[in-house]
Formats: C-alpha cells, sequence, structure tokens
C-alpha cells in the first residue's frame, strides 16, 4: 500500500510540473484549442503537388511542417516541434513492427468495426499504428506503461491524471477520456444496447462504467472507429468529405473536437483537408496499412449522419 501511495504522489507531482509549465508558456497548440482553427495547424498535399512518382511530395510538406505543431513532451514540460517525432537522423521513423504484427492478425475484427461504423478501415488503422509508432515511447507514455507494470489499475491512473489536470490517454488507439465522451453518442447510435442512457457527467469524464474500456483492445479501437465516425460526418454535414482522406482523418481524430472543427473548417470555401504530424505520417505509411488489411479490402462508406439531428421544434405563428 505504501509503494503505491508513493508511486501515485510521484505520479501526480510530475504531472502536475508539466501541466504549470504548459500553462505558463504561449504555444501554437494552445492557441489552437482556444482558436479551433484547424488550418493553422496542417499543410496540405495539394499545396505543392505530387512527386515523380505520383504520391504527395513528403519531404517538401515535412519541410512546411515547421514551427506548425508545437508539442510538450509528456513528463518534463520541454517544447519541441512535433514534427521531429517523425524522423530519426534524418530518417522517417518507421512503423512499430509488433503494432504491425497485432494489427495484420487482427484484420478481420478491424474490417468488421470500420464496416459497422461505416468509415475506411485505413483511418483506424492509420490511427492506431500512428500513435503506436510516434508517441508510444513519449517518456509521459512510457512513466503509464511503468505504472501499469507495478500494478496501479487503469482507473487509478485515469483519477491521477485528472488530478494533476492532464486527460490520460491508453489502450490500443490512445485514447482518453475527452475523446471517449465525444465518441459516446456515435457508439449509442450505431451499437443499439450499448452504454445506454450513459452520458459523460462531466467534460473529458467518461461514467465509471465504461473507464475501465478504454484499456481493452476491442473497446479502444471501437470508442476510434465511433470518433473517425463523428469526425466523418461533421465536414459532411458542412459539406466537404473526408471519408477517404485518411491523413485528415487521423488529423482530426489526433485534435478531437472535430464538430467545432467543421464548422470554422476552411474546406468550406473549396479548401484542402490538411494533415497534421500524425496524418502525414500515416499517409506516409499507406503501404503498410494497405498490407496490414489486406489487398481484398474496400471501405463500406456511410454517408448519412449516425446521429440524427432532433427537428426544430415548431413555432406557432401569432
Amino acid at each position: 500500500m505504501f509503494r503505491t501511495t508513493t508511486i501515485a504522489v510521484a505520479f501526480i507531482s510530475v504531472l502536475t510540473f508539466t501541466s504549470i509549465a504548459q500553462a505558463t508558456s504561449i504555444h501554437h497548440v494552445t492557441e489552437i484549442e482556444e482558436s479551433i482553427d484547424l488550418d493553422l495547424l496542417t499543410v496540405s498535399p495539394e499545396w505543392f503537388g505530387d512527386s515523380e512518382d505520383g504520391k504527395p511530395d513528403y519531404e517538401k510538406l515535412f519541410e512546411a511542417m515547421k514551427g506548425l505543431n508545437d508539442c510538450y513532451e509528456s513528463v518534463g514540460g520541454g517544447k519541441y516541434d512535433c514534427r521531429d517525432n517523425l524522423k530519426i537522423e534524418g530518417q522517417w521513423k518507421k512503423p512499430d513492427a509488433k503494432m504491425v504484427q497485432f494489427l495484420t492478425r487482427s484484420r478481420h475484427s478491424i474490417r468488421q468495426i470500420a464496416n459497422l461504423y461505416g468509415i475506411t478501415a485505413h483511418a483506424l488503422v492509420g490511427a492506431a499504428l500512428a500513435e503506436a509508432s510516434l508517441n508510444s515511447r513519449s517518456r509521459g507514455n512510457r512513466f503509464v506503461s511503468w505504472l501499469q507494470n507495478h500494478g496501479v489499475s487503469d482507473e487509478t491512473i485515469l483519477d491521477l491524471g485528472q488530478v494533476a489536470g492532464r486527460n490520460i490517454s491508453m489502450g490500443l488507439a490512445a485514447m482518453n477520456e475527452r475523446g471517449a465522451c465525444e465518441a459516446l453518442p456515435v457508439r449509442q447510435a450505431v451499437e443499439p444496447g450499448f452504454a445506454v442512457g450513459l452520458r459523460c457527467p462531466g467534460r473529458g469524464q467518461l461514467p465509471a462504467e465504461l473507464r475501465a474500456q478504454l484499456g481493452n483492445a476491442g473497446q479502444s479501437l471501437r470508442y476510434a472507429a465511433a470518433l473517425i465516425r463523428l469526425a466523418q460526418d461533421a465536414y459532411f454535414a458542412v459539406g466537404c468529405d473526408a471519408s477517404e482522406n485518411m491523413g485528415a482523418l487521423v488529423t482530426l481524430y489526433n485534435m478531437g473536437r472535430v464538430s467545432e472543427r467543421a464548422k470554422r473548417s476552411p474546406c468550406k470555401k473549396g479548401a484542402p483537408l490538411g494533415w497534421n504530424y500524425l496524418g502525414l505520417w500515416a499517409e506516409k505509411q499507406g503501404d503498410t496499412i494497405r498490407q496490414i488489411l489486406g489487398d481484398d479490402y474496400q471501405p463500406e462508406i456511410i454517408r448519412t449522419p449516425a446521429i440524427i439531428p432532433a427537428p426544430a421544434a415548431a413555432t406557432k405563428r401569432p
């Protein structure tokens, strides 16, 4: 008991220090959270045209991304450019081999989940693979893994994160409570009988009955699929089609608050959908993602909204 308490105190102290460091510095991520201006955080392949092989020029996109995404190390509060996650010694990071193996073995289930939610499985695999390959080795995520290995439950880790003002991500798709809360109504609409009557009691806090699900691989993928479907629906609603733009869907999955972003998106005026660093990396790994899903995979996109807005109340004329 003493050992667990000591670990918990250390965890809160480290995350609280990081939160204070973030709060006292001005950086692009904070500005975006306030303005919801997705365009400031992304680059678009259509800005530069294609390279000689017919694919986007990833090197030009990498250069254009400089300074657009300012990140913090999850433990330690150090600021750095998110695009630094994309390469090691000048070479693009390769997909995490263990995750590739797991996703390949789970191909059938992933395709079923994607079809159930009416999204492309490329975005679902792209989000999980990008999170595992680029973000899983951050000090913050390593610290969460260390706590799990020392017997601290996922629910306790989430509680500690909330005390420290942090939204902890976990599970196969690196889902956090805020993202899961955003996705919950879609899960309830697509999967009849799931979490009937449950709502998130506060922003970024799941009902107690659902919190343990974030660490479960299958449940994590379903929440991820629901969030991607929410993004897809939100952009359809403003006249933009993101359904087959894997980079854009991975970007929106990573950034969250997709309904607000869609309402302010420049795509309504014809601007192309952009990618952040995770979306860019996922697009570059397109061949690997297609191999994971199999050559015979064909997306089954659903273009009607999962959540039908309630009709406006009729008003009586005087």
